[in-house]
Order: structure tokens, then C-alpha cells, then sequence
């Protein structure tokens, strides 16, 4: 998909390269955005002021190898930048913390599973997952980025991207009475 990105066009000012980078990743930052909040109107929002810095910065972004969890870690920085100014006002850092976005578990792919029991088996074992452990299993499952993307984009060290996703693959695995090969199966990209 990304292979029809004019990446030197994007850096140097191409408009039209431009355009099709906004085109490629607008759905999947408004499926990405609709996990953190039902705001569709600042989700949009984020997105234009996303690829705007991209836009003004594009002389000093990373190799195209790399733009994939560039792009969601700045668009995720953006929106919680919004909700941080947003709550600021109103809650204390320990309020703040404890609203963290929550990913919803109908939000990962399970259309392709026709058992509705494991279906059912599946989201509520994804349910039980944490907030940032959830985000994770979305991250690599439904949007099939890297540890490393996963790293840069939840802001955390590689190692601490498979640290959390190895633990929500456990929790899960033993919630469901699953081996590690069927949860894999089950969460694999379409």
C-alpha cells in the first residue's frame, strides 16, 4: 500500500505526493482516533493539524521505512495534546491519568471468526486487557505495526512494546484456554 507514496516527492514539497500520503492514512487515522474518542470532529481536526506539521516539517522527517509509526505517533501526540489542555482545566493529574482513551474489544478484527462463542471468549478476554495493553493488541493486530512503530507511537521503549503485548498475549491465551497458535490465529490480520 505505501509502495504508491512519491516519498522524496512528500520531503520535497510535492503537493500531489502530499495528497496521497493524506489519502493513504486518513481512514486509518480516524479508525485510530475513533478508539480514543467519539469526538469525530476533533478527530478530523487532529488529522488536518497532523499532516499540516507534516507539511511544514517534511525536510526533517525520518527515512520512509519509518513513516508509518511516525505518522500515528504524531497524530496520537496531537489528540492527546487536545485532551490534556482540555482536562487541564478541570481534573488533577491522577483524574487526568485514570481517563486515559480505553480501547473498546469490538474494535479488533473478529468478522473473520464465525464461532460466535469464541467471538464472545475473545472480546471479553480483550476487555479484560488494559487501557495501553489494548491499545497494543489494536496497534499490531488491526493496523499490523511493528514492535518498534508500537514503541514509537505509545511512547514507550521497544522492549517495553513486547514486554506488554508478551503479557496481554498471556493474559488472554489463559483467559480464553487458548494455545499461543490459535490466539495468533484468531487475531491475525485479514
Amino acid at each position: 500500500m505505501e509502495e504508491h507514496i512519491n516519498w522524496e516527492g512528500v520531503i520535497a514539497g510535492d503537493v500531489p505526493s502530499h495528497t496521497a500520503l493524506y489519502n493513504l492514512y486518513f481512514d486509518r487515522l480516524f479508525n485510530y482516533g475513533r478508539k480514543l474518542t467519539a469526538d469525530e470532529s476533533l478527530i478530523e481536526d487532529t488529522i488536518q493539524e497532523t499532516f499540516v506539521r507534516l507539511w511544514a516539517d517534511r525536510q526533517k522527517l525520518p527515512p520512509a521505512a519509518a513513516w508509518n509509526g511516525y505518522i500515528f505517533r504524531m497524530f496520537r501526540n496531537a489528540l492527546f495534546r487536545h485532551f490534556r489542555d482540555a482536562e487541564r482545566h478541570r481534573l488533577s493529574p491522577e483524574e487526568l491519568e485514570a481517563r486515559l482513551p480505553e480501547f473498546n474489544a469490538d474494535h479488533i478484527l473478529l468478522a473473520r471468526e464465525s464461532d460466535a462463542a469464541t467471538q464472545a471468549r475473545l472480546r471479553k478476554a480483550i476487555g479484560a486487557l488494559s487501557a495501553r495493553q489494548r491499545e497494543a493488541i489494536f496497534l499490531r493486530f488491526y493496523e499490523n505495526l511493528s514492535y518498534d512503530e508500537i514503541a514509537a507511537v505509545m511512547d514507550i521503549s521497544v522492549k517495553a512494546s513486547y514486554k506488554l503485548m508478551a503479557r496481554a498475549l498471556n493474559e488472554m491465551r489463559e483467559a480464553m484456554g487458548l494455545s499461543l497458535v490459535a490466539l495468533l490465529f484468531l487475531l491475525r490480520p485479514c
